[in-house]
């Protein structure tokens, strides 16, 4: 049912959307950006690309794939010569089956998927350069980290078309009620930035003055799900950063991270933030949702938009960045996602799909409900106008704002289990956090060097396939 209000939501406001562009005759989508250069140099004769994407975009009509086929039309009224057919692809071991096929096949021109898995195509040098639409007008329009996020050793390969920043959620009547709205700065200033000690001192206020069943908030601790926010957390508190800006080791560890550390045991060992094993991401925010806690460490605009008609009494959602100290601005991981194009040695075909990932990204109608309809907003800072109350203005106004992608990490994912089981340990009483956090940089720091080997591994092992099949004719 949850699924369906949320489905829901997510078609009223693209409908909403439509109908405001609409309010002006429009013959045609109308191009932004680079896009009309583009159809100057899109393929004059007829080409044929295939397009790919996991289930990321709500679906139109309640009918998977709906939403693609009018992303398609429209944009074959403005490219008739290019055909593009489109399949997608299951969740698990079904849709990566399929992906393998694909690309086996050359079959592969354009994939939607998120930044880190189509950074590790461009690793294996899968991917076509985007240089070309990455014009230094889209460059400006783009947050900076956005831009080094899309690329691998300097080159672009992935077209950013959806962000999604992690806040903090805060249940607004929950505190009127308590009496301690006022701890909460969230009319300060533009930023909302505010600091350890007034979150610190929030968090007395709310386990003293909440009522009875009321938690102050959770930190999960279940499994490795929404782990960007709580980096988002222990980053902000005390200026430290997750990761070097080459991707290829853990900054954590410095006296910023173990402060962070060390201020995350004394909070729960003191009651103030609640820590339990068997909460997941999803679940805290349920429970903050239900009116079970008045704040949550995570919270996106797609989780506004997917609560927005099931909230206990209907209650307001302030939105807020992580606390830090005086002065200094916050930062924001984030989800991302966008298109690349796979090199298949059809020059033709590459061509095509470039131009149409430039409509994607730079149609002035289209690129904002695709970022819509993925739950998450626009990459382009100019790209505003979906503002339907202050707390997505603000979520919008964050994006100048966001950090590294840690996920574009080789190794990610094993280094994230990692992350989950430090945390909780550090919550424990008489725990170590400054040699919990050095063991942790240590082993995280290992998965990126084994992660680069297995990768260098397997492609010497395709190379020598390679080799031997075409001896072999």
């Amino acid at each position: 049912m949850r699924k369906l209000t949320a489905l829901i939501m997510t078609v009223v406001l693209i409908a909403a959307f439509l109908v405001s562009c609409s309010s002006k005759p429009v013959q045609k989508p109308v191009a932004e950006t680079s896009s009309e250069a583009a159809s100057s140099s899109a393929p004059a004769e007829k080409v044929t690309i295939n397009f790919y994407s996991l289930p990321y975009f709500a679906a139109a009509d309640n009918e998977n794939g709906s939403f693609e086929q009018q992303l398609i039309a429209a944009f074959n009224q403005l490219h008739p010569e290019i055909t593009v057919n489109y399949i997608k692809l299951e969740t698990g071991t079904s849709g990566e089956e399929a992906l393998k096929k694909a690309l086996e096949a050359k079959e592969l021109d354009l994939l939607y998927d998120s930044a880190e898995r189509l950074a590790g195509y461009a690793r294996e040098g899968k991917l076509a350069d985007l240089s070309s639409l990455f014009t230094d007008e889209l460059k400006k329009n783009l947050p900076e980290n956005v831009v080094l996020a899309c690329g691998v050793s300097g080159k672009p390969y992935m077209m950013p078309l959806s962000v999604s920043p992690y806040l903090m959620a805060f249940n607004k009547e929950m505190l009127e009620k308590a009496g301690i709205l006022n701890l909460l700065p969230y009319e300060r200033n533009k930023d909302r930035s505010w600091t350890v000690e007034e979150y610190t001192a929030l968090l007395a206020a709310m386990k003293e003055k909440l009522p009875a069943g009321a938690s102050s908030g959770v930190l999960y601790a279940k499994s490795s799900s929404g782990d960007g926010a709580t980096r988002s957390l222990m980053e902000n508190l005390y200026g430290a950063e997750f990761v070097n800006n080459e991707y290829s080791a853990y900054t954590i560890g410095s006296s910023q991270g173990e402060q962070a550390f060390a201020w995350l045991n004394k909070t729960v060992q003191d009651g103030l933030l609640a820590v339990d094993a068997s909460k997941t991401a999803s679940d805290t925010v349920k429970d903050f949702a239900d009116g079970k806690t008045a704040h949550t460490l995570l919270y996106t605009v797609g989780l506004k938009n997917n609560y927005a008609q099931s909230k206990k009494d209907n209650f307001t959602e302030l939105l807020m960045p992580y606390p830090g100290q005086s002065g200094k601005a916050p930062t924001f991981e984030y989800a991302l996602s966008g298109a690349s194009v796979f090199d298949n040695g059809d020059n033709k075909r590459i061509e095509a799909a470039k131009v149409f990932i430039d409509f994607l990204a730079n149609n002035r109608q289209w690129s904002r409900i695709l970022a819509v309809s993925t739950g998450g907003l626009s990459p382009q800072l100019s790209k505003d106008e979906l503002r339907y109350d202050t707390e997505f203005a603000y979520a919008e106004s964050v994006r100048p704002l966001l950090g590294r992608h840690v996920p574009l990490t080789e190794g990610y994912d094993m280094m994230k289990t990692y992350w989950f089981s430090t945390l909780a340990a550090a919550t424990q009483k008489d725990a170590k956090t400054a040699d919990l956090l050095k063991a942790f940089v240590q082993t995280a720091d290992q998965t990126v060097t084994d992660a680069i080997k297995a990768r260098e591994s397997a492609a010497k092992k395709g190379d020598e396939n390679t080799s031997s099949a075409a001896s072999s004719k």
